[in-house]
């Protein structure tokens, strides 16, 4: 067998390259960025020049050497069975789904999906159609539900420079302008300037604000709010590797527990670092996840691998500054059409 890697600025580049050298019959074994390139692994079947045995001591060497051959031809033939190492219109999706940042963990699901459910024959478009129908079922919505008595409070939390403020803002302006009664709790004390943006929000549009800098002060504020339909209660940013903030934090919810808790993670931050947020952030009960920033990547998949193992559905997309507009509450298959590039924002 003869393993080599290939390295060009597109899959289908790397691909071409790999066909003009092992043939059609390569196999890939394993793709990746490097340095903003796609470098794919890829291998074939040669025939293995004869050993020559002289006999002796070295002997054991080349029986080794007949054992380590015939385990790589094993293995080969393990993946030559399996229609994703092909030149195949699901080798094409996957790479695709690659190209969008979607990883790679969840690209194999949704292979592995797709085969057991695509009819025989199917061609790209349907494909597309059920890649997308399978990617939606990964990836769950759901909004700000208000419950049926009292005050619903939502809580966003999250690392700092995320927008937690101006995703505050968007949310009480767009629920005042259902004419829901709404107000707005501030427990940032770390940022002068995010209390003073939550004031100059709520002035404009009469929504009562209140800043609070213990749990108790919430507590008051809680019930000073029993008139509302909805509270929203702005958090101060911490990065995720402080966890002495998080559990400080996690503390003081703790008292006054919010209905909802909506972790605010930024499409402008890499997919790792939104997942460690995830993963360091998850001592505090979290409902669902809020992904901003969305016009500062050319990549959306980048959410998808978080939103699957955290376990938890989108409520809220931001993308832009503008208030109340740049908010948009995403339903699953539109978000899938966001991801693969059949919609736009």
């Amino acid at each position: 067998m003869r393993i080599k890697k290939f390295s060009a600025p597109s899959v289908r580049g790397a691909l071409n390259r790999i066909k003009e050298e092992l043939g059609p019959e390569a196999v890939i074994l394993k793709t990746e960025g490097v340095n903003g390139q796609v470098e794919i692994t890829a291998a074939t079947d040669v025939d293995y020049p004869p050993l020559h045995r002289p006999g002796g001591r070295v002997e054991g060497i080349y029986d080794a050497i007949d054992q380590i051959r015939e385990k790589v031809d094993s293995i080969a033939q393990i993946l030559a069975q399996s229609p994703l190492f092909h030149n195949s219109p699901l080798s094409r999706l996957y790479f695709e789904l690659l190209g969008r940042k979607v990883g790679e963990e969840v690209c194999l699901r949704v292979i592995t999906n797709l085969r057991k459910t695509l009819p025989e024959g199917a061609d790209w478009e349907e494909l597309k159609s059920q890649a997308l129908f399978q990617l939606s079922l990964l990836i769950p919505s759901e909004g700000i539900r208000k419950k049926p008595k009292g005050p619903t409070v939502v809580a966003l939390i999250g690392p700092t420079g995320v927008g937690k403020t101006t995703t505050i803002s968007k949310l009480a302006a767009n629920f005042s302008l259902m004419e829901k009664k709404v107000g707005v709790l501030s427990i940032d004390t770390f940022r002068l300037a995010a209390g003073e943006e939550l004031r100059e929000f709520a002035h404009t549009l009469a929504i009562p604000l209140e800043v609070t800098k213990t749990p108790q002060s919430m507590g008051k504020a809680l019930r000073d709010f029993r008139d509302r339909d909805f509270v929203f209660v702005d958090t101060a940013g911490h990065s995720y590797q402080d966890s002495g903030r998080i559990l400080e934090l996690k503390s003081f919810l703790n008292q006054h527990p919010p209905d909802e808790t909506h972790l605010v993670l930024s499409m402008a931050t890499k997919p790792e670092d939104n997942f460690e947020a995830w993963r360091r952030f998850r001592s505090i009960p979290i409902q669902k996840l809020l992904f901003t920033k969305l016009d500062e990547t050319l990549s959306p998949g980048g959410m998808v691998e978080t939103i699957v193992k955290a376990r938890r559905p989108v409520s809220y997309l931001t993308n832009g500054q503008r208030i109340p507009e740049d908010i948009w509450e995403p339903e699953s298959r539109s978000l899938a059409e966001t991801i693969m590039g059949e919609r736009t924002l």
